[in-house]
């Protein structure tokens, strides 16, 4: 017994190899099937195909599905062929109704000794994307017959991701649309989207256009909808009825981004109402005077003529001017202009006289106060002298009743800047701000005596002083 033990020892020093192996089995009935990466909304069918694979003869093919959390439907093949390869197909309708977000379906199959297979093999049910983008735009009320500008703009959403927005248009004088499309770079859940659109305003009275955007599993939808078009007016004015209580009154340009020319006329401005009527001329027309050495004999960027031609308000208007510099360089496109150097100017008749104002760069517009109607344009100033602050009016006549000559305009001045009127004796009789235009009345608002009457302007540090007449 010793000696077999010890025999036994000896043999169980030496070592036993231990051998393993891994083994994968093959599924005995397989499916085969790609996945789907969209359904068609242009027919809202799934076709779904592939092969199942037994080592013996298929009986049944399913297909298991429904919509978010909807009801499972199911159909299923009896395949009768005895093989053990079949190719099925599928062609399951999806209901998609608004909010509709994902379809859900798996396959499973059957051969004739009970083996089941799967597709996907976890027996999950596979996702499919079926929500189209949604698209917020707020549509355009005119474009510029002069400028000829229409941008769309507005925000994209898609929790899977947004690829494309394309925009289709035309005018009414062409038959065929036009496309600009944008490809939307890391595919973001959210965009907010900026698309010019070249316009054709050539005898042209509308214009039309419509949006798709586009998800990285191909959804799309449109806006206003397949087939339907936004209709925007082309025109070069804009008229309104404004009486006693005031109003706002606006010309927009087909820019949502930029700001648009406009007149606040305040309560009390008019007596009764009258019909405004604002509108863009074209700076380039001949029409249209090149402005003196001001502006170094330049021609306006900007130019609109306001109806009633010289009506003259009881109370100041705000009034803003749009310009154009749609990619925010801080140069008036199609010039070498800075904006910064941007001012308003009004047509007397016989040659352009300064009245100043402001910009707003961030809005593109120029802004000042006025009393009267006429031409009015923006122009680039550049220094002024002191000469160029004074007015060209040396007699007034604001109690005649002919609406002429009524004020005195000073020119160049901004907001902080002041004119203050005095009399011979040196009282003050009026200060004027923020609109820089005398009419011959008191702080009292009284019609002041006839005489001389010297003003005194404050503005950029400096003082500019000169002598004006009041005659009734």
């Amino acid at each position: 017994m010793l000696g077999g033990g010890m025999a036994e020892a000896a043999f169980q020093s030496r070592g036993v190899a231990a051998i393993t192996a891994s083994v994968t089995f093959q599924p005995i009935l397989k499916i085969t099937h790609a996945g789907l990466s969209r359904v068609p909304q242009e027919t809202n069918i799934a076709v779904i195909s592939g092969t199942a694979k037994s080592i013996t003869n298929i009986q049944t093919v399913t297909l298991s599905s429904y919509v978010d959390s909807g009801p499972v439907s199911s159909t299923i093949t009896y395949v009768s062929v005895s093989t053990g390869t079949y190719a099925f197909q599928f062609e399951m309708p999806v209901t998609v109704s608004t909010g509709s977000s994902n379809f859900y379906y798996r396959l499973s199959a059957a051969d004739q000794s009970g083996n089941i297979g799967v597709w996907p093999t976890s027996g999950a049910y596979f996702s499919v994307d079926i929500q189209p983008p949604g698209i917020v735009h707020t549509a355009l009320e005119r474009i510029s017959s002069v400028t000829a500008v229409a941008i769309a703009t507005g925000t994209i959403f898609d929790t899977g991701g947004i690829r494309t927005i394309d925009v289709f248009y035309r005018s009414d004088t062409e038959t065929v649309f036009s496309t600009a499309s944008l490809v939307i770079a890391s595919s973001p859940t959210v965009y907010n989207f900026v698309v010019e659109m070249p316009v054709n305003v050539s005898r042209a009275n509308n214009f039309y256009y419509n949006l798709k955007a586009s998800d990285l599993s191909g959804n799309y939808c449109f806006y206003p909808g397949e087939g339907r078009y936004i209709q925007v007016g082309i025109s070069s004015s804009r008229t309104v009825t404004v009486g006693s209580g005031g109003g706002v009154i606006g010309i927009s340009d087909g820019n949502p981004n930029d700001g648009e020319t406009s007149l606040d006329i305040p309560g009390g401005a008019l007596d009764s109402s009258v019909n405004i009527t604002i509108t863009e001329v074209d700076p380039s027309d001949p029409s249209v005077a090149s402005a003196g050495a001001l502006t170094g004999n330049s021609r306006p960027v900007s130019v609109y003529r306001f109806a009633p031609a010289g009506l003259v308000f009881k109370k100041m208007l705000k009034m803003n001017l749009l310009y154009q510099d749609k990619n925010q360089d801080g140069i008036v496109d199609g010039t070498p202009y800075s904006e910064d150097a941007l001012r308003i100017m009004w047509w007397d008749g016989y040659e352009w006289r300064l009245i100043g104002g402001k910009v707003d760069t961030a809005l593109n517009v120029a802004h000042t106060n006025i009393q009267h109607f006429s031409l009015y344009g923006v122009f680039p100033v550049g220094a002024l002298s002191d000469n160029d602050y004074r007015p060209k009016e040396k007699i007034i006549t604001p109690a005649s009743a002919d609406s002429i000559n009524d004020f005195a305009t000073f020119s160049g001045l901004r907001d902080g800047d002041t004119v203050t009127i005095f009399d011979v004796n040196g009282r003050r009789v009026r200060q004027v701000s923020n609109n820089y235009i005398w009419d011959g009345k008191d702080d009292e608002n009284n019609i002041v005596e006839s005489g001389l009457y010297i003003y005194q302007i404050k503005t950029s540090g400096k003082i500019i002083s000169g002598t004006i007449v009041v005659a009734k």
